[in-house]
């Protein structure tokens, strides 16, 4: 098995953990399959932030005051470390505010 193989086959795992993790979370399904249709060009980065923000935002899903400080907090991370950090925070660690 070469370097990359392994390497796959960590994110891969990860990646799985993480939607294992979010399973239960409202909106989450429709947030993956938006960011899935940019990836394979089938929607527009415009058209797929405002349904992604809206998952976060908390307007297709409850706790909007928590998530509003997410978004707040993330946005902070990227200036300061980038995109990993927010990655993390977003779907690992923040969890309890992204479930209604």
């Amino acid at each position: 098995m070469s370097a990359d193989n392994g390497q796959n086959e960590v994110l891969a795992a990860f990646m799985d953990e993480m939607k294992s993790s979010m399973a239960d979370v409202e909106g989450v399904d429709d947030f993956t399959e938006t960011a899935r249709s940019v990836v394979v060009g089938e929607m527009a980065v415009d058209e797929a932030v405002p349904r992604m923000m809206a998952f976060f935002t908390g307007e297709t899903a409850g706790n909007p005051v928590e998530r509003a400080r997410l978004v707040q907090l993330a946005q902070e991370i990227k200036s300061r470390a980038g995109l990993v950090p927010i990655v993390l925070l977003s779907f690992s660690t923040c969890r309890d505010v992204l479930k209604s």
